[in-house]
Protein backbone atom coordinates (compact mmCIF):
# COMPACT_ATOMS: atom_id res chain seq x y z
CA UNK A 1 0.00 0.00 0.00
CA UNK A 2 1.73 3.66 -0.97
CA UNK A 3 2.10 5.86 2.16
CA UNK A 4 -0.30 8.31 0.36
CA UNK A 5 -3.21 5.68 0.16
CA UNK A 6 -2.74 4.87 3.97
CA UNK A 7 -2.58 8.61 4.98
CA UNK A 8 -6.34 9.14 2.78
CA UNK A 9 -7.59 6.00 4.37
CA UNK A 10 -6.91 5.74 8.35
CA UNK A 11 -8.73 9.13 8.94
CA UNK A 12 -11.93 7.42 6.82
CA UNK A 13 -11.67 4.23 8.87
CA UNK A 14 -10.98 6.11 12.32
CA UNK A 15 -14.20 7.72 11.44
CA UNK A 16 -16.52 4.93 10.83
CA UNK A 17 -15.59 3.07 14.12
CA UNK A 18 -16.43 5.92 15.80
CA UNK A 19 -19.75 6.02 13.63
CA UNK A 20 -20.61 2.08 14.35
CA UNK A 21 -20.31 2.96 18.06
CA UNK A 22 -23.00 6.23 17.99
CA UNK A 23 -25.28 3.60 15.52
CA UNK A 24 -24.77 1.31 18.06
CA UNK A 25 -25.72 3.45 21.12
CA UNK A 26 -28.93 4.81 19.34
CA UNK A 27 -30.13 1.15 18.50
CA UNK A 28 -29.62 0.48 22.34
CA UNK A 29 -31.47 3.22 23.30
CA UNK A 30 -34.50 2.74 21.23
CA UNK A 31 -34.61 -0.92 21.77
CA UNK A 32 -34.89 0.71 25.70
CA UNK A 33 -37.40 2.84 25.08
CA UNK A 34 -39.74 0.19 23.58
CA UNK A 35 -38.86 -1.90 26.71
CA UNK A 36 -40.34 0.88 28.72
CA UNK A 37 -42.81 1.39 26.66
CA UNK A 38 -44.16 -1.96 26.95
CA UNK A 39 -43.76 -2.25 30.41
CA UNK A 40 -45.97 0.90 30.99
CA UNK A 41 -48.66 -0.66 28.97
CA UNK A 42 -48.49 -3.60 30.84
CA UNK A 43 -48.70 -2.05 33.80
CA UNK A 44 -52.04 0.69 32.57
CA UNK A 45 -53.46 -3.16 32.33
CA UNK A 46 -53.26 -4.04 36.05
CA UNK A 47 -50.15 -6.16 36.17
CA UNK A 48 -47.19 -5.34 38.76
CA UNK A 49 -43.85 -3.13 37.93
CA UNK A 50 -41.74 -5.97 38.20
CA UNK A 51 -44.08 -8.83 36.23
CA UNK A 52 -44.19 -5.88 33.51
CA UNK A 53 -40.92 -5.46 32.98
CA UNK A 54 -39.57 -9.00 33.16
CA UNK A 55 -42.29 -9.58 30.07
CA UNK A 56 -41.50 -7.26 28.17
CA UNK A 57 -37.97 -7.86 28.53
CA UNK A 58 -38.68 -11.44 27.71
CA UNK A 59 -41.02 -10.67 24.70
CA UNK A 60 -37.70 -8.23 23.09
CA UNK A 61 -35.42 -11.42 23.76
CA UNK A 62 -32.76 -9.62 24.79
CA UNK A 63 -31.64 -6.20 24.40
CA UNK A 64 -28.48 -7.92 23.03
CA UNK A 65 -29.46 -10.62 21.01
CA UNK A 66 -32.11 -8.30 19.48
CA UNK A 67 -29.31 -5.75 18.41
CA UNK A 68 -27.04 -9.03 17.19
CA UNK A 69 -30.33 -9.71 14.73
CA UNK A 70 -30.66 -6.31 13.54
CA UNK A 71 -34.02 -5.99 14.57
CA UNK A 72 -35.69 -2.22 15.79
CA UNK A 73 -39.05 -2.00 16.18
CA UNK A 74 -40.68 0.94 17.80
Amino acid sequence: MRPEHWLYMFPLRLRSLFRQRKVDQELEEELWDHIEQKTEEYVAKGMAAQAARRIALLEMGGVEQTKGAGICAK
